[in-house]
């Protein structure tokens, strides 16, 4: 199958990482638990401190390589082996490496995933041609509007749970590991748990 997984809220911690440039560069204390909706503006960040926060991660060299994953992707690495995954994300540049060498050293270091195919939209929409073009079987993302365009062009799409798209019907997933053994056939995809933490040890 031909599976296509987002990184930000997905894979990987955004939120956190924004909190903490809101603390740091503006002074702000934002609970990103409290946000309901996608802007951050809802959680009190005013837009001309929002465009401070978004210079300063294009200004941080490899921005995106420094991001820690959330929980509940340890099969990943397993179902690589007999199924096409692609990660489609939208990130702006940042000083360093491209995009998609921090994305896919991103993926080699948390997931052992020697070759990630990495593929960067310049804006969420351009995710959806992106999809339809490969042939996607099955896509996660967290953003509501991508989520439902996919929809509406016809792609089956799981929102991954958050708590600012709580108005996304179901399909709906908690993590990256739920989605793939939903989605997969075969239950090789479905290692024990003690393997899995071996390998995030290596």
């Amino acid at each position: 199958m031909k599976l296509g997984i987002d990184c930000d809220g997905v894979l990987c911690n955004f939120s956190k990482r924004y909190a903490e440039y809101a603390k740091k560069f503006c002074g702000l204390d934002v609970d990103i638990s409290q946000q309901r909706e996608w802007s951050f503006e809802s959680i009190g960040v005013p837009p001309e401190m929002d465009d401070r926060i978004w210079e300063e991660i294009k200004n941080t060299e490899n921005f995106w390589r420094r991001l820690e994953p959330l929980s509940g992707a340890w099969t990943l690495f397993w179902s690589q082996r007999n199924h096409e995954l692609f990660f489609i994300t939208s990130r702006v540049p940042t000083k360093g490496m491209s995009v998609v060498a921090q994305t896919a050293g991103w993926l080699q270091y948390y997931h052992n995933i020697e070759f990630p195919t990495v593929l960067v939209a310049d804006q969420p929409s351009k995710k959806i041609p992106l999809a339809l073009n490969l042939g996607i079987d099955a896509f996660v993302d967290d953003k509501p509007s991508t989520v439902k365009s996919m929809r509406n062009a016809g792609i089956l799409a799981y929102i991954l749970d958050q708590p600012y798209n709580q108005d996304v019907e179901d399909p709906r997933v908690k993590s990256v590991d739920e989605f793939l053994n939903r989605v997969l056939p075969d239950a090789t995809v479905r290692p024990s748990l003690d393997a899995a933490i071996q390998l995030a040890l290596q």
